[in-house]
């Protein structure tokens, strides 16, 4: 995952291909050196050869999109779907995670 240093919004990177221990240590130490901000592809980062053969990917997002939906079934911490604040996991299990401060109306997930 990474974090876009204006909104704080967490983004995540997909891979067409499973990475090995040693290539998400190296991607790690890549993304470690970067000010990622929405809408950085990653085709605009010096990756080592061996990353660059995995078709790794971030959608091309902008500040003002919300969090994946997809990040939330991935189990990490609950955050509010549209500004990315972290929230209480004893949200409503219907719909998305959402802070107190963010007003939109809520999004439902869909039925299992």
């Amino acid at each position: 995952m990474l974090q876009c240093v204006e909104c704080e919004k967490w983004r995540l990177i997909f891979s067409k291909h499973k990475l090995t221990k040693n290539q998400v240590e190296q991607l790690n130490q890549v993304l470690a050196e970067i000010d990622y901000t929405c809408g950085l592809m990653l085709d605009d980062i010096n990756l080592p050869q061996g990353l660059k053969s995995k078709l790794l990917f971030v959608k091309d997002h902008d500040c003002l999109d919300h969090i994946e939906k997809i990040y939330f079934s991935c189990g990490y911490e609950p955050c509010c779907i549209f500004c990315g604040e972290y929230v209480d996991a004893d949200n409503e299990e219907d719909y998305y995670p959402q802070c107190a401060d963010c007003t939109q109306q809520p999004i439902r997930k869909r039925d299992s």
